[in-house]
């Protein structure tokens, strides 16, 4: 992002002996952790929904660990060289959380259909 990439970019043009960020960058960084943590992380609308996203990767998790061969082909081959553990932990860690929603409905949630 757009961002991300802005901070980089301050830290190497402020960083001499040692690794800094300008000051209006921290500042600007600070602003985003404080909101962060006030909307989201500590949010009790959010935390109450942490339990349900905790159980909906336990059950993707053990879905894949017994049907490796319904992932992508890339983490099938991590899971023959690094192991099936590895694959679906790696698989999981790469989804964002719409895609986490999508692949747990297509698993676990009865289709609606019409006649």
């Amino acid at each position: 992002s757009e961002r991300i990439n802005n901070m980089v970019i301050d830290v190497i043009n402020n960083s001499k002996d040692k690794i800094r960020m300008s000051e209006s960058c921290y500042t600007s960084f600070m602003d985003l952790h404080n909101f962060m943590f006030t909307a989201v992380y500590t949010n009790p609308v959010c935390k109450g929904e942490e339990k349900k996203a905790v159980n909906m990767l336990i059950n993707i998790y053990n879905y894949y660990i017994g049907h490796i061969d319904e992932m992508p082909e890339e983490y099938i081959n991590i899971a023959q060289s690094d192991g099936e553990e590895r694959a679906v932990c790696d698989y999981i860690a790469g989804m964002s959380d719409t895609y986490a929603l999508k692949i747990f409905n297509k698993l676990f949630v009865p289709m609606f259909w019409y006649d």
